[in-house]
C-alpha cells in the first residue's frame, strides 16, 4: 500500500457529527441517571420520614396506653380517698351514737341504773377509743392505698419511659439503615453512571477512529491514484522519449543506409572509370607491342581477370552484388581495394589476434588501442556504459586468461562487449546484461 503525503482534515464533518451525536448521548445518560439519584434520593427520604412517622406513632400509643393507665390509678386514689372519707365518716357517726346522752345507748344505760356511774365514763372512752382506732385503721389502709396507687403511677411513667426509648432507638436503627442504604444506592448510581458516560464516550471514540481510519483510506487511495496518474504521464513521456529516439536513430541508420550505398556508388563508379582508363591503357600498350595476337589476347584476358579478382578480394563478394551484399551487412563505408584502405593488414599490437582489421574500423575510427572501432555497421557508432563484464580467453601464445572488458551501447539500446579472439563486437542478451549489472559475468571466448 503507498504511503500517503496528505493530512488529515479534522475539520472534516464527518468528526463533527460524531461530536455531536456524543454530546447528545453522553448528555442522555447523564439526565437518565440524575433522574434516578433524585429518585433514589426521594424514595429513601420517603422512607426514612415514614420511619420518623410511625416512631411517633408509637410513641404516641405507648404514651397514651401510660395515661390512660395512670388515669385508672389515680381513679382508684379517688375511690380510695373517698372511701377513707366515708370510713372515717361512718365511725365519727357511729361513735356520735354511741356517745350522744340522750340516744338509745344512753336510755339504755339509765334503764340498767348506769347513769352516772363510772362504767358510763368508762363505755364513753371506750367508744371514743374505739373510733379513734377505727378512723387510725381505715387511714393506715388509705396510706397504703395511695402509696401503692403512687407507686403504680411512678413504675408506669418508668415502663412508658423504657418503651419510648426502645420505640425511638428502633426507629434511629431503622432510620440510619435506610440512610445508609440510600447513601449506597445514590454511590452506586453515581459510579454506574459514571461507567455508563465513559462506555458512552468510548463508543463514540471508536466511531471517530472508524472516521479518521476512513479519511486516512481515502487519502491513500487518492495518493495511489495520484502516484499512478503521475507514473502513467511518466510512462508516457518515456514512450515519447524513446519513439523519438527510435525516430532518430532509424532515421540515423536510413541516412547512414543511403550513404553507404551512395558511397557504394561512388566508388562503383570510381572503379568502372578506372577500369576504363586501364583499359584503355592495355590497349594503347597491346598496340604498341610487336608480338603477336595470341601474347595481346592472353595478356588483356590476364589483366581482366586479375581486376575482377582485386576487386571480389577486397569486397569479399563479385562486382555485380557487391551492393546488396553490403547492405544486408550493414556495412556503411566505402568499398576499396586494399591499397585505399586506412586500416588494412594484419593487426600487431593484440595479443588475441593477428590476422585483418575489422572492416568497421574503416567507417569508425579506432579506440586508442589502435584496432577496436568505434561503431558497429547498421548500429550506428558505441558508447561506453560503467558496467563491465569478464570475458574468459585465451592469448596466441595459448595462456588461458580472463579479461574485465567494458559493456558498449548502442543508440538502439543494445549492448555489447569487445571480444578480442574474434576481433568483434558481441552482443550481450538481455539476460546476460542484466547479470552483467548484478555483478560478475563470465563469457567464454571461442
Amino acid at each position: 500500500m503507498a504511503t500517503t503525503n496528505q493530512t488529515v482534515n479534522y475539520d472534516d464533518k464527518r468528526f463533527a457529527q460524531v461530536d455531536r451525536e456524543k454530546e447528545t448521548a453522553v448528555s442522555t445518560v447523564k439526565n437518565t441517571y440524575d433522574e434516578m439519584i433524585s429518585q433514589s434520593d426521594q424514595y429513601f427520604d420517603d422512607q426514612i420520614q415514614a420511619s420518623k412517622d410511625w416512631t411517633k406513632q408509637q410513641q404516641q400509643a405507648q404514651q397514651d396506653r401510660t395515661d390512660f393507665t395512670i388515669e385508672q390509678i389515680e381513679q382508684q386514689k379517688e375511690k380510695a380517698t373517698t372511701d377513707y372519707k366515708k370510713e372515717q365518716s361512718g365511725a365519727y357517726v357511729d361513735w356520735q351514737k354511741q356517745s350522744n346522752q340522750y340516744g338509745a345507748n344512753a336510755e339504755q344505760r339509765a334503764a340498767s341504773g348506769m347513769t352516772q356511774t363510772g362504767y358510763s365514763e368508762s363505755s364513753q372512752v371506750g367508744m371514743y377509743n374505739a373510733y379513734q382506732n377505727r378512723v387510725a385503721v381505715a387511714r393506715q389502709a388509705y396510706d397504703s392505698a395511695i402509696q401503692n396507687y403512687n407507686n403504680g403511677i411512678k413504675d408506669a411513667q418508668l415502663q412508658n419511659s423504657s418503651a419510648l426509648a426502645t420505640i425511638a432507638y428502633q426507629g434511629l436503627q431503622t432510620q440510619l439503615g435506610l440512610a445508609l442504604q440510600g447513601f449506597q444506592n445514590k454511590n452506586q448510581l453515581i459510579v454506574d453512571k459514571q461507567n455508563a458516560v465513559q462506555t458512552t464516550e468510548d463508543r463514540y471514540y471508536t466511531r471517530w477512529q472508524d472516521v479518521l481510519s476512513q479519511i486516512n483510506q481515502e487519502n491513500a487511495f487518492a495518493e495511489q491514484v495520484r502516484q499512478y496518474n503521475q507514473n502513467y504521464a511518466l510512462q508516457q513521456q518515456q514512450m515519447a522519449e524513446d519513439k523519438r529516439q527510435y525516430d532518430k536513430s532509424y532515421e540515423l541508420s536510413v541516412n547512414q543506409y543511403n550513404e553507404g550505398v551512395r558511397q557504394f556508388n561512388e566508388e562503383m563508379d570510381r572503379l568502372k572509370e578506372k577500369d576504363k582508363k586501364d583499359e584503355a591503357y592495355r590497349t594503347k600498350m597491346l598496340a604498341q607491342q610487336s608480338t603477336n595476337s595470341d601474347t595481346a589476347v592472353i595478356s588483356k584476358t590476364s589483366n581482366s581477370a586479375e581486376t575482377g579478382s582485386k576487386v571480389t578480394s577486397q569486397t569479399g563478394v563479385s562486382p555485380s552484388n557487391q551492393s546488396t551484399k553490403a547492405a544486408l551487412l550493414g556495412y556503411q563505408g566505402p568499398i576499396t581495394g586494399s591499397s585505399d584502405k586506412k586500416y588494412s593488414g594484419n593487426v600487431t599490437n593484440s595479443k588475441y589476434w593477428n590476422k585483418e582489421y575489422n572492416s568497421d574500423c574503416n567507417v569508425f575510427g579506432t579506440f586508442s588501442n589502435g584496432y577496436q572501432p568505434k561503431g558497429i555497421s547498421g548500429y550506428g557508432e558505441v558508447e561506453k556504459t560503467s558496467e563491465k563484464i569478464d570475458v574468459e580467453g585465451v592469448t596466441l601464445t595459448g595462456e588461458k586468461t580472463v579479461v574485465r572488458q567494458n559493456v558498449w551501447k548502442t543508440s538502439d539500446g543494445s549492448k555489447w562487449y569487445w571480444n578480442g579472439m574474434q576481433n568483434k563486437y558481441v552482443m550481450i542478451p538481455a539476460k546476460g546484461s542484466a547479470k552483467a549489472n548484478s555483478g560478475r559475468n563470465t563469457v567464454a571466448m571461442m
